[in-house]
């Protein structure tokens, strides 16, 4: 398995196979992610003020891959990992398709066929969800390590779902950290803001 962007959830039935289009593949906001990491991977004076220009330009997988290579250099291993959960589940699954009393010999099989159908496109999200939450892991490490006050970036949706996922993993540490999420205008331009409370 690769770094790469495989689509919404699946839904998967005796029926078919349909997706829940409010259920993005998480490949979607590596790109803000990586961006965000390499912001504020630098050293800081105390005090001052740092800009990083986001790139606002469509990016390839390829390269989206090469940069989280780049800032995790330990991605490989959370790929694997994440591809035997991910077979684990897969298995599980069929076998509970298997051995289910509400379903008939037909559907079950049905079930079983969509399962392995979709096999690599579930093992794929799953891949993808990992490495997302081990980036906001990444991101929340140096953010804590860099003693960041707070961070602004435009309001876009990418960002602003990964804030938010900064903002309750930030809640999740052994020492919680108690963080607002507000947001701001200047000039034409509006913007999503991140503040480290304590």
């Amino acid at each position: 398995m690769e770094i790469k962007y495989v689509g919404p959830k699946p839904l998967i039935s005796t029926s078919g196979v349909s997706f829940d289009t409010e259920k993005s593949d998480k490949f979607i906001y590596f790109h803000a992610l990586v961006q965000l990491i390499n912001a504020i991977d630098h050293e800081y004076v105390e005090e001052q003020v740092y800009v990083y220009e986001v790139e606002g330009r469509m990016v390839k997988a390829s390269e989206i891959a090469e940069m989280i290579r780049q800032c995790c250099p330990e991605i490989s291993e959370v790929i694997n990992e994440a591809k035997g959960d991910a077979g684990i589940y897969v298995d599980d699954t069929l076998n509970r398709a298997g051995r289910s009393l509400f379903l008939t010999k037909i559907d079950s099989h049905a079930l079983a066929s969509n399962l392995i159908l979709m096999q690599d496109y579930t093992v794929q999200r799953y891949i993808n969800k990992s490495i997302y939450y081990h980036l906001i892991s990444k991101f929340i490490e140096r953010l804590r390590h860099k003693k960041i006050a707070y961070i602004s970036v435009p309001v876009h949706n990418t960002y602003f779902h990964v804030l938010n996922t900064v903002q309750r993993g930030l809640t999740q540490l052994k020492s919680p950290v108690t963080s607002k999420i507000t947001f701001h205008t200047e000039g034409n331009e509006s913007f999503v803001k991140l503040t480290i409370v304590d």
